[in-house]
């Protein structure tokens, strides 16, 4: 039997930052263990009614104080003792993925000022003086899982915090203006799944009514503690991922469908997507075809007050309030054997169906808070349309 790895889980959000009261908890001390921790609780309001709630907690043990790192140069774990973990010649020395970056200040030149922490209890204290309610942000983290009552439960611990990117405005000859267009909002994940042969449905009409399918998939995380028992292992969560039906060729969703998430009896394929992050109000728009102006409203375009366009953007619909996550399209990567060519992040051979029944041993010494504390892994990025070729459907 092989051991389940999380993989890839990678989360971008960027919108304005919803600052309350419960947003920082101040150091809390467990009454069971002692151990002294914060919590960081963001609302990023990506826009529609939207808001994506983030996470970051962290500390340490007074009977003990010492963080545990990554060495920059080679992964290698050291401990850095509490009272040095300001220390920035220390700080240097530790691998990205085990720090917190924060950058929410630019120089005189524009160019970031990026903080970098080894503790949430820092990166708290910095955020109270720094962070200001709708300010715009970028958030950049990964999901963990957790099960509660037989329900998975998602939440996105926070990795990274900065001011976000803005494209710069550019003429029609191509040249750049100095101005800054606006910041585009949105929410997108990377994340790595796992699907059965039950994983596949056909698209049926209640489907394509519903402009919309979900397919049954697993993710994997690392679980400290599971109904008292110490588990230390990495175990599947169910997660739903929803695959939106093309509705003017709902033939290509279905080549999508069967090409991704068809899989043979007796085989678990781990594939790793990209979509997006509904916490809100699913938006619905009105086809172009099925939209008609008023004459009303086509006399305000012939005065210029709207154009079409705009005018057309106004027919959107607010569904029901849901939570969700939305495929885009498949993660591509390098070719481990030839870095010119781009492969899907897909595998029908690394798992079997027994290795998703993970053995409990019996109940271990309790351990701490720390426990609980997830590595951030970041996945990369991928080109658009790329995939359909390679799975010659395109």
């Amino acid at each position: 039997m092989a051991d389940l790895n999380k993989n890839k889980s990678y989360v971008n959000i960027t919108g304005k930052v919803k600052i309350k009261e419960n947003t920082f908890s101040g150091v809390q001390t467990s009454d069971k263990t002692g151990y002294k921790y914060t919590r960081i609780n963001l609302g990023i309001d990506i826009g529609n009614q939207n808001v994506i709630y983030t996470e970051m907690m962290g500390g340490y043990q007074p009977n003990n104080p010492i963080i545990y790192a990554m060495s920059k140069e080679d992964n290698s774990a050291f401990q850095v003792n509490w009272a040095d973990r300001l220390n920035e010649k220390i700080v240097e020395t530790v691998a990205d993925f085990r720090l917190h970056k924060v950058g929410l200040k630019r120089d005189e030149e524009g160019k970031l000022i990026v903080k970098s922490f080894l503790s949430p209890i820092d990166v708290a204290d910095y955020l109270k003086e720094n962070l200001t309610d709708g300010m715009e942000v970028t958030i950049r983290g990964s999901f963990s899982f957790s099960e509660f009552n037989g329900e998975t439960k998602r939440k996105i611990d926070i990795q990274n915090i900065f001011l976000p990117y803005q494209q710069k405005e550019k003429d029609e000859q191509g040249n750049e203006t100095g101005n800054l267009l606006p910041v585009q909002y949105g929410a997108t994940f990377t994340q790595s799944i796992l699907l059965t042969e039950d994983s596949y449905k056909r698209l049926k009409k209640a489907d394509k009514e519903a402009g919309e399918i979900i397919i049954p998939a697993k993710a994997v995380d690392y679980v400290s503690k599971k109904d008292g028992k110490s588990i230390k292992k990495n175990l599947p969560f169910a997660v739903p991922i929803t695959v939106k039906v093309n509705q003017e060729n709902p033939e290509m969703t279905e080549k999508i469908l069967g090409a991704l998430f068809d899989v043979k009896k007796g085989k678990i394929r781990e594939l790793t997507i990209e979509g997006t992050i509904i916490e809100g109000y699913d938006q619905q728009e009105i086809s172009d075809k099925d939209i008609e102006l008023s004459a009303e409203v086509q006399e305000l375009i012939a005065m210029g007050l709207y154009s079409e366009e705009e005018a057309k953007s106004k027919m959107t619909v607010r569904g029901s309030k849901v939570s969700k996550l939305v495929f885009t399209r498949p993660f591509l990567q390098k070719d481990r054997d030839d870095a010119t060519k781009l492969k899907l992040d897909m595998s029908d051979d690394k798992y079997t169906p027994e290795d998703l029944f993970v053995q409990i041993e019996e109940e271990k010494k309790e351990d701490s808070l720390t426990d609980d504390l997830n590595e951030t892994q970041v996945g990369g990025e991928a080109g658009d349309t790329a995939w359909m070729g390679a799975l010659g459907i395109g």
